[in-house]
C-alpha cells in the first residue's frame, strides 16, 4: 500500500539566484502586502489562533534578517575557545542564560525536524539535513543565507518599488518531477481503499484476480458487490482531488443563455451543480476523460470546466428533473459567489456537503469554514434581483 506525503509536485530552485526570487516574492506577498500589526493584534474577526499565525507571517520581514547576526555571535564564541577573546555574555548573566534557553529550543526544533524528515524520506535525509552535525545543520544555515537575502531584496521593492516603477510578474525557472519518480508516490484505488478500512486485502486480492482485461478496480469492485457506488466515488473523488457531492435535484437549472443543453448533459451523463461567469461545476458518476472534459468546455463556452462525483441514480434524477423543468431561474447564491469570486469552486462543494447536514443557510456555512467575510455576504445578499427574460 502507498500512502501519499507529496505536498507539491515541484521542485524548490536548487540555484541561489533563482531561490532568492522565489522566496522574496512570498516573503513581500506575505510579510508586507497582506495585513498590518494593528489588524493583526486588533482586528476582532480573527480568532486567537489565526492573529498568531498571522503575526508569524507578518514577523518573517524582520525574523529572517536576525539568523546572521547569530551566525556571527556563534563564530566569535568558536574562536574564543582558542584564543583570549572577551565573552560577549559572561558566565551567570541573564544574557548567558537566555542564551543556554534558546540553544535548548534550538536543538528541540531540529529534533522535531528530524523526526518529520525521517517520517517522510528515511533515515537518510533526517541524518543529513539535520543531525550532522547537530549543533549547526549545514541544510539549515544555507536556508537561512537564502532567507536573509531574499528578505532583504523583498524590503528593497517594499521600499523603492519594482525596478521598472510598477510590479511585474517574476518569472522563476521551475523544475518539475518526472513521472517516473512520482508514479512512486502516487495512491491508487486500491490503496486508498485498504487504508480506509473500505475492504480487506483478502478480498481486495480476489476482485483483481477476477479482473478482465481493460476493466477498471473500481467497475469490478461495483460488479463483485464488495463496495457500495458512494464509497467508491468518495475515495475516486479523493484522488482525483475533484470532490464528492450528494446534491438536491430540485435545486438544479439550466444556464439563462444556453436552455437547449440538455442533449449535451444526456450525452455525457452529467448535470449542472452551479454556473458562474466562465466556469461551471458538472457532477458525474465516473471519472472522465482530459478529451472529454476539453468536448464539455467547447459546448458549454466555458473556460473551465469544475467536476464533482455523485451517484449515477442522482445524476439520472437530475437529468429527468431539468427536462422537466426547464424554467429558467435566477442565479443562486452559491453561483453569484462564485461569479464574483468570493469564493473558489472547491468552498462551494464542501459547504454543499456541509448543507445537506445543515438547517443553515449556505452563506452562513461558507463564513463559518472561513472562507466567506461575512461583509461580502451581506453585499451579495442586497443586491437587486433581476430576471432575465
Amino acid at each position: 500500500m502507498v500512502v501519499e506525503y507529496l505536498a507539491t509536485r515541484e521542485i524548490f530552485p536548487n540555484t541561489l539566484r533563482e531561490a532568492v526570487k522565489q522566496k522574496s516574492r512570498w516573503i513581500y506577498g506575505i510579510s508586507f502586502q497582506s495585513f498590518s500589526l494593528w489588524q493583526v493584534l486588533c482586528d476582532h474577526r480573527f480568532s486567537r489562533i489565526a492573529k498568531y499565525s498571522l503575526y508569524r507571517d507578518w514577523k518573517a520581514k524582520y525574523g529572517n534578517l536576525l539568523p546572521l547576526t547569530g551566525y556571527a555571535v556563534f563564530a566569535y564564541f568558536v574562536l574564543s575557545l582558542f584564543y583570549p577573546l572577551t565573552p560577549i555574555y559572561p558566565r551567570g548573566s541573564f544574557s548567558f542564560w537566555l542564551s543556554v534557553v534558546l540553544t535548548v529550543f534550538m536543538i528541540e526544533r531540529q529534533l522535531m525536524r528530524a523526526i518529520a524528515l525521517k517520517n517522510v524520506y528515511g533515515w537518510r535525509s533526517a541524518v543529513f539535513g539535520c543531525l550532522v552535525p547537530p549543533l549547526l545543520p549545514l541544510r539549515a544555515v544555507w536556508g537561512n543565507v537564502i532567507n536573509f537575502l531574499a528578505t532583504l531584496r523583498a524590503w528593497r521593492i517594499a521600499l523603492f518599488g519594482f525596478p521598472r516603477s510598477r510590479p511585474r510578474w517574476q518569472k522563476t525557472r521551475h523544475s518539475y518531477l518526472s513521472p517516473e519518480v512520482l508514479a512512486r508516490y502516487r495512491r491508487r484505488l486500491g490503496d486508498l481503499l485498504l487504508e480506509k478500512g473500505i475492504i480487506d486485502s483478502e478480498k481486495l486480492t480476489a476482485v483483481m484476480e477476477k479482473r478482465g482485461d481493460g476493466e477498471r478496480l473500481g467497475e469490478r469492485l461495483l460488479k463483485a458487490k464488495a463496495i457500495s457506488e458512494e464509497k467508491l466515488l468518495e475515495c475516486l473523488g479523493e484522488l482525483l482531488q475533484v470532490g464528492y457531492l450528494e446534491f438536491d435535484s430540485r435545486a438544479l437549472r439550466m444556464e439563462e443563455s444556453r436552455p437547449d443543453l440538455l442533449m449535451v448533459f444526456r450525452r455525457y451523463r452529467v448535470v449542472p451543480i452551479a454556473w458562474g461567469k466562465e466556469s461551471v461545476i458538472l457532477a458525474t458518476a465516473k471519472p472522465l476523460s482530459q478529451e472529454t472534459v476539453a468536448e464539455l468546455r467547447m459546448a458549454l463556452k466555458k473556460k473551465r470546466v469544475e467536476l464533482v462525483f455523485a451517484p449515477s441514480a442522482a445524476i439520472a434524477q437530475g437529468l429527468e428533473m431539468l427536462e422537466r423543468n426547464r424554467s429558467e431561474g435566477l442565479p443562486r447564491l452559491g453561483e453569484k459567489l462564485l461569479e464574483r469570486e468570493f469564493i473558489e469552486t472547491p468552498h462551494l462543494i464542501e459547504a454543499l456537503r456541509v448543507q445537506r447536514f445543515s438547517p443553515q443557510p449556505l452563506g452562513e456555512i461558507l463564513c463559518e469554514m472561513g472562507v466567506l467575510w461575512p461583509e461580502d455576504l451581506k453585499t451579495v445578499l442586497e443586491e437587486p434581483e433581476e430576471q432575465t427574460d
